[in-house]
């Protein structure tokens, strides 16, 4: 893979939870969108989504790793559907996302550029996502497999916490190719993925937890995410990075802590701005669909008043979905930047976001 791609992914991987120092321009509410629509585009990205699975053409240019996060969010997407491992439309499916993460996530700690270029921790938050809520409707006989490899991910990501508390883009405690060391966009998946780790009764230290939650909190002020606690960084806040951040609390069972109320309510006074400026705009949307859903219907009612017919627009002929309008990554690396975003990472993230307010999750409500 040329550098200069992989440059393009870390910057676009950088500058999706990047500073906004300045307000950016508010989108105008659209309005609900009907429930019917949402359920049809859902079923018709599912319906490509299984066919690129079965077709084995679900891909992403990074290689292993992009295709881990995007085979681990297909597979989310088939359990808020309503499969499992034991039944379901498409129970196939997904067994096909489990098998390509069981085979091709220890891959991902392979840098063929060196560790200064390692994107592991996107690859083993998302794919212990995805374990977790796998295991709770698996098969009794296939459960110990699943929580093995779990435990094995949960390890990874307990060893790649830094000093700081937070996490950067590899596995290793060194600087990055862009010079540093950790952010908030990647530690708020890790701490949702060991957060939710432990409805499984994966073993993690609670140091490792704690240490997490005070890193997202050295980088907030006033209930403001920052992108790290660094100056000129701290307390900048993204209201789909709070989104995370509040899904890592919850995840972690820290709802109740001093910050959190105001990391909502910074969230809900911001959502209207979420697809603005950012590397990874589908990324916010998602992560704040999820914290609202979870946080309840007044709030979910309120982030698809303001962004649910854009949503339903993405959506082609076809079923796939365009790169978010507003998408910093698409004007910063021209048809790299489209290709990171887009394809079939836009696909799974979108007919994911579909299904969130449908979902009967077991382990992703944080209950």
């Amino acid at each position: 893979m040329e550098k200069s791609f992989l440059m393009s992914f870390m910057l676009t991987i950088a500058v999706a939870f990047a500073i906004s120092a300045a307000p950016s321009s508010k989108t105008s509410a659209s309005g609900a969108a009907d429930d019917k629509a949402r359920k049809v585009a859902a079923e018709r990205g599912l319906t490509l989504l299984a066919q690129k699975v079965n077709d084995g053409t679900l891909t992403h240019p990074s290689g292993d790793t992009g295709c881990c996060v995007v085979y681990s969010t297909a597979g989310l997407a088939f359990l808020a559907e309503g499969s499992t491992l034991s039944a379901g439309k498409y129970k196939g499916e997904l067994e096909k996302c489990y098998k390509y993460i069981q085979t091709t996530l220890e891959k991902c700690s392979d840098s063929v550029m060196g560790d200064q270029w390692d994107q592991s921790m996107w690859a083993y938050s998302h794919a212990l996502i995805f374990l977790t809520e796998l295991h709770a409707g698996a098969p009794d006989e296939t459960k110990a497999e699943i929580f093995k490899l779990a435990q094995t991910a949960a390890d990874v990501l307990v060893k790649a916490q830094t000093p700081e508390g937070g996490w950067c883009h590899g596995a290793k405690n060194i600087k990055n190719a862009l010079g540093y060391t950790s952010f908030v966009g990647v530690s708020n998946f890790c701490l949702i993925a060991l957060g939710c780790s432990s409805k499984i009764k994966a073993k993690v230290p609670a140091a490792t937890i704690d240490n997490g939650i005070k890193y997202i909190e050295n980088s907030s002020s006033d209930g403001q995410v920052g992108y790290s606690p660094r100056e000129g960084q701290k307390g900048f806040g993204q209201a789909g990075r709070n989104a995370g951040s509040v899904l890592a609390f919850m995840a972690c069972k820290k709802s109740g802590n001093k910050n959190f109320r105001k990391m909502v309510s910074f969230m809900e006074d911001n959502m209207s701005e979420i697809p603005k400026g950012h590397g990874s705009a589908q990324m916010h949307v998602m992560l704040t669909d999820w914290a609202t859903y979870v946080l309840g219907t007044k709030n979910w009612t309120a982030f698809w008043k303001m962004h649910g017919k854009g949503i339903l627009a993405l959506q082609k002929e076809d079923g796939n979905f365009d790169v978010e309008i507003g998408d910093e990554a698409a004007k910063m690396g021209g048809a790299v930047g489209s290709a990171v975003e887009g394809g079939d990472r836009a696909l799974a993230t979108h007919v994911f976001i579909l299904l969130i307010p449908q979902s009967k999750f077991k382990n992703l409500t944080f209950k």
